[in-house]
């Protein structure tokens, strides 16, 4: 039985200050980290919705549900990717 892995990104609101190419490049990074290691990568913050992101991949491993949710690939807004669901073609160069 596999142990999944979440990366978790606290404080996106933070993050998201910082000048817009490198957050690019951030975000880049930690994405073919999780994608070469199968782990999920979300980020959070707890003014909007990032945190039901979290929640809802939490309970997807937790209690096996099916419904996969909300995916989000863009670095302009918080990430929220799954294990398996990214490729290394649409993530460019670390």
């Amino acid at each position: 039985m596999q142990v999944p892995i979440v990366i978790v990104g606290t404080k996106y609101d933070v993050l998201q200050q910082n000048e817009s190419e490198k957050l690019k490049w951030i975000c880049r990074a930690l994405r073919y980290f999780a994608h070469i290691n199968g782990a999920d990568l979300v980020f959070t913050q707890m003014k909007e919705k990032g945190f039901s992101d979290f929640k809802q991949i939490l309970s997807t491993h937790t209690y096996s549900e099916s419904k996969i949710p909300k995916l989000q690939f863009e670095h302009g807004k918080p990430i929220s990717v799954i294990a398996a669901t990214d490729k290394l073609t649409k993530i460019g160069d670390p």
